[in-house]
């Protein structure tokens, strides 16, 4: 029997798009011979609908489109996922075979998804074993939704119909039979996940044909082809150039205005977007104060230059001047009729740069070009809330949200492969000590820079985002000196940085602070992020802004270390 996998493209909640898309791969399995075409999960709506599942009109529109694929199916069987109710009306993830203009319903096995909360919507339904002759051959047929381990059988075919998003941290499960996975971002609240595709059949466990990732494709069981997988720094700029192209179509928006500072960050946002979008549809505006070096400010350009995309230099300094000056020549009233002003330094002083940049010129760039500009922060930032309200924080789309400082570097050594003219100019820019360059502290050519630490910092936030980890057991690794083990730092970094407990001790609370505290605020108003991983923020994460806690554990131990 020749079985075709069709790893299309869903787009949630467009259904005439879908069914378009869905007949359009029966005729392709149609042309290849296929005896079996095989269709993902909810292929006419998508799995994350947000409220449309309680919409009765969305449901009865998705259940009529069963026909017009039966009716397609003449010649073909066609296997595919939809909508369904339950005697008792309540509504199924369900899974139909169309063969001979006709239809029936199968019993799919349920299992969890790899998105939280996405089968929320479903009843569980008892699954089982088809018994179905495709053209007049048996074929035995276990059918699994979500993640779940079907009943194994020498004579029955298992078949996985998957919503599987990529994850960097955990690889494409591989399971014998046929696993079938789409393409596209779906996305709930302000957390868009990207389907990662790579259905493949397997034998003995191993891939007789495999797909792509991220691109739509027909896949025959019997062609022998097995794509390439890419892996490291290149999986990420792929599935970040993926995730950005797929974010755009879906918003209908065709252009990007990006700030470009010379750092790593925004580096890596220019390539994706001009990989994603093409150069001729990205404004890259690099936006100079007094703090700025000539490096930064020069590596820029150059970047710009060798990526062919559309390049400005629009200076703060005269617009922050301005700020300045008007807080400092127009009074407060007080109440008791007194008058003071408002001082702008410091903090203050940086944070004006930064809503500068973003609130003013990358929105009035975006609005008049009729694009969307970016947000370029990363994980480690969005960790600790070392961001702008109103300025870096700001954004249609947070492409970098959910990676890591290390996996933004192995995606940047990527984007030099990529853009070859453009790889001098990123390795310049990698060697950089990180830093937003707001004041005399942050000078590059000092070698200043942010106050994380990222060699470290990344590791010890990601224990606690991604393991669970707390202050409590930070300190009894510390104490045990397996920290850089348990973490994943490399060895010799937490008594390079810290050469006594109350300091180690003060670097942990200040940050353990920033991540419980104002940290939540920032990421709940934070933009849309790319998901990249099995812990990103956004609304699979449950925070509240509540006072950051130390437990007595973390009391007892702190008190040792101080002590001894």
């Amino acid at each position: 029997m020749r079985i075709a996998l069709g790893q299309m493209a869903i787009r949630p909640g467009d259904i005439a798009a879908n069914l378009e898309t869905i007949l359009a791969q029966v005729a392709q399995a149609r042309a290849a011979r296929a005896d079996l075409l095989v269709l993902p999960e909810l292929c006419l709506c998508g799995l994350l609908c947000g409220g449309y599942f309680a919409d009765a009109d969305f449901v009865a529109d998705c259940l009529c489109q069963n026909a017009h694929i039966a009716a397609a199916a003449e010649d073909i069987a066609v296997l595919f996922g939809n909508l369904g109710r339950a005697a008792d009306g309540q509504l199924k993830n369900s899974v139909y075979l169309a063969q001979n203009g006709k239809i029936c319903e199968l019993q799919p096995f349920l299992g969890q998804s790899a998105i939280p909360n996405a089968y929320a919507a479903f009843v569980e339904a008892p699954g089982a074993v088809a018994e179905l002759k495709i053209k007049g051959e048996p074929l035995r047929l276990a059918i699994a939704l979500g993640e779940t381990v079907l009943p194994q059988a020498a004579d029955c075919l298992s078949l996985y119909l998957a919503h599987q998003p990529l994850d960097l941290q955990r690889p494409l499960p591989h399971q014998n039979g046929l696993w079938l996975n789409p393409v596209g971002l779906q996305s709930t609240g302000k957390t868009c996940y990207l389907l990662a595709g790579g259905s493949a059949y397997r034998q003995k466990g191993q891939n007789v044909a495999a797909a792509e990732l991220f691109k739509p494709q027909l896949l025959l069981t019997d062609s022998g082809q097995v794509a390439y997988r890419p892996r490291g720094g290149d999986l990420i700029f792929s599935a970040l150039v993926a995730g950005v192209r797929a974010f755009f179509a879906a918003n209908g928006s065709k252009r990007a205005v990006i700030g470009l500072s010379g750092g790593i960050d925004s580096a890596l946002a220019a390539c994706i977007y001009c990989a994603a979008l093409g150069s001729e549809n990205v404004l890259l505006i690099n936006m100079p104060s007094r703090y700025n070096s000539h490096l930064t400010k020069d590596l820029a350009q150059d970047l710009a230059q060798a990526l062919h995309s559309h390049y400005i230099v629009l200076p703060i300094e005269e617009s922050v001047q301005a700020t300045i000056r008007q807080f400092a020549q127009t009074p407060v009233s007080a109440p008791d009729g007194s008058q003071w002003y408002i001082p702008l330094e410091g903090l203050t002083l940086e944070n004006l740069q930064a809503r500068n940049r973003s609130a003013r010129v990358l929105a009035t760039a975006a609005a008049a070009w009729k694009a969307l500009f970016t947000c370029n922060g990363n994980k480690a930032e969005a960790s600790v809330g070392y961001a702008t309200f109103y300025g870096d924080l700001a954004g249609a789309f947070a492409a970098l949200g959910d990676l890591w400082k290390h996996q933004v570097y192995a995606a940047s050594e990527a984007a030099g492969h990529y853009f070859p003219e453009a790889a001098r100019a990123m390795a310049g820019i990698a060697a950089i000590r990180p830093s937003a360059e707001l004041s005399p502290k942050q000078s590059v050519e000092e070698g200043k820079g942010d106050p994380l630490l990222y060699d470290y910092h990344d590791y010890l936030l990601a224990s606690w985002v991604e393991q669970g980890s707390t202050p409590a057991d930070i300190l009894a690794w510390y104490q045990t000196g397996t920290l850089e083990a348990q973490i994943g730092c490399a060895p010799g970094l937490v008594r390079a940085y810290f050469t006594t407990p109350a300091a180690f001790i003060a670097d942990l609370e200040y940050w353990w602070r920033m991540h419980k505290g104002i940290a939540v605020a920032k990421r709940q108003q934070a933009p849309p992020i790319l998901a990249l991983s099995s812990h990103p923020f956004g609304e699979a994460r449950l925070e509240a802004q509540i006072r950051p806690y130390f437990s007595t554990r973390y009391a007892r131990l702190k008190k040792e270390l101080l002590d001894d």
